[in-house]
């Protein structure tokens, strides 16, 4: 007997705006920019973020792409001790369900960075990270509201954005923020 094969299905490209993209370049087109395009394209955004009038912002833009394309997937990991050494905290985070960097990529790079405290920030434990502060979950007042997960010793932070994806501020705004405030003035 005789076995056929379907034909596979024919590539396609997406257009965006006027370029074309290989349907295999990462988009996130599953997230609605929508309200950030309006923002930055407004008069408003320009003058904030000291962009000149005519010039137009698009999310998918194929020339960009092409030219950071060389340093995606680049391993960074030898970057991160001199900050650290310099006294300067680093926070790595990704959504719990991010499938394109996610923890477990993570989780696998670290072990190979050349850090002297590394073995340290193995050693501690993982924790709860709760937020907002004192919020509760909305059918029992007397749980905490579940955020994610951290880590952190010596510098060296690494949360976890539990109910997020790739792009965690799109997807658990609150705790996003939330998350950054607590980097930045240094509450982790």
């Amino acid at each position: 007997a005789r076995r056929y094969r379907s034909p596979p299905p024919p590539r396609r490209t997406r257009r965006t705006s006027r370029h074309t993209v290989k349907p295999d370049a990462p988009l996130c087109s599953e997230y609605n920019h929508s309200s950030v395009e309006a923002f930055v394209n407004s008069a408003e955004g320009k003058a904030v973020l000291n962009v000149p009038a005519s010039d137009v912002w698009v999310y998918h833009s194929a020339p960009v792409h092409a030219h950071l394309n060389d340093d995606i997937m680049k391993p960074y990991s030898q970057l991160i001790p001199p900050i650290l050494d310099a006294g300067l905290p680093v926070l790595l985070y990704q959504g719990q369900m991010d499938m394109r960097d996610g923890v477990a990529a993570t989780m696998a790079w670290l072990p190979t960075m050349r850090w002297a405290k590394l073995s340290e920030w193995f050693a501690t434990n993982r924790t709860t990270w709760v937020s907002p502060a004192g919020a509760v979950e909305p059918n029992d007042n007397t749980v905490p509201k579940y955020a994610g997960y951290i880590r952190s010793f010596g510098g060296l932070t690494h949360m976890t954005v539990g109910g997020a994806g790739h792009l965690v501020p799109m997807d658990q705004p609150e705790r996003a923020q939330d998350m950054i405030q607590r980097f930045v003035r240094g509450r982790l």
